[in-house]
């Protein structure tokens, strides 16, 4: 897991802007590039879920950057299996 000692807002904002501008240095022009902050890689279902919780706060900080979230059975938000060993199914995709 990746650890956030600035929060996970701020350290994914970071992430996604260094991601931003080796693309725009690749080449990419800004209106191709669109943003996914990886809900459930690298982070704990704790962390996915506050990111979740406030995707308001990164989309403001990546202004004019549309973000794409996909969460597909993941245990990043589901938590795991519970007690039964039963795994939530959990299929989530949109864009903001």
């Amino acid at each position: 897991m990746t650890g956030y000692p600035q929060g996970i807002v701020a350290g994914v904002t970071d992430e996604l802007k260094q991601a931003i501008a080796k693309a725009q240095a690749a080449g990419l022009a800004a209106e191709s590039i669109l943003v996914d902050p990886g809900i459930g890689f690298a982070k704990t279902a704790p962390q996915s879920l506050e990111l979740l919780q406030r995707l308001p706060e990164l989309a403001a900080a990546l202004a004019g950057y549309p973000i794409t979230v996909g969460v597909s059975r993941s245990s990043g938000v589901a938590g795991g299996a519970d007690a039964n060993g039963t795994v939530p199914l959990i299929r989530l995709t949109f864009s903001c």
